[in-house]
């Protein structure tokens, strides 16, 4: 069954759901998908490499903005090595997701990905990420501490604004740019 209503604000030629989540195929003849809004999904989920929908096999490519935002019953998230986007305010609000590992495949991230993420108290960030886009880990309350890559080039405003237990953070020598409040009331 084809919906339309997954994502307002992209055009997709089908949409499909496979084991809960809701993907988009952009085109007829396409081979990759992106995942799309999946609310009210909880516990832990591993997004598949590949999805098998009509008799086609798709290669989940892209986490499309918001994709997991109405889910805050999200503890874990596994990301395939085939993601190479995460769009913006991916996790907001998931305020039981504790950790996640995001895969070197991934080169760009959005805005406010774990905004709100209360319980979020690790992070791995892949060496193929040079930028922590704008209030990435804005309120995420519960977060100790972070690594940034070697590869790590600037710390957008309001990365870690109100992040109260962010008791340390290693950033390389490679960053040369830190946004403007990118460590606002962070009083550890």
């Amino acid at each position: 069954n084809s919906n339309s209503y997954f994502c307002s604000y992209c055009s997709y030629s089908q949409t499909f759901t496979f084991d809960g989540i809701n993907y988009g195929i952009m085109y007829q003849g396409a081979t990759t998908v992106t995942v799309l809004n999946s609310p009210g999904l909880s516990g832990n989920i591993s997004i598949p490499q590949n999805v098998n929908y009509n008799n086609v096999n798709y290669t989940v490519t892209d986490i499309y903005s918001n994709a997991f935002s109405s889910s805050p019953g999200l503890t874990s998230v596994s990301i395939p090595n085939s993601v190479t986007s995460i769009g913006s305010r991916v996790f907001d609000g998931c305020k039981n997701l504790t950790s996640i590992i995001i895969p070197n495949s991934v080169t760009s991230t959005g805005n406010f990905m774990f905004e709100s993420c209360t319980a979020l108290t690790s992070v791995t960030f892949p060496s193929s990420l040079t930028y922590i886009e704008t209030g990435t880990f804005s309120n995420c309350s519960s977060l100790v501490s972070i690594t940034i890559p070697n590869t790590g080039t600037s710390i957008g405003p309001y990365a870690f604004d109100n992040c109260i237990s962010l008791l340390s953070i290693n950033i390389p020598s490679s960053v040369t740019n830190i946004g403007s409040y990118a460590f606002g009331r962070c009083y550890g």
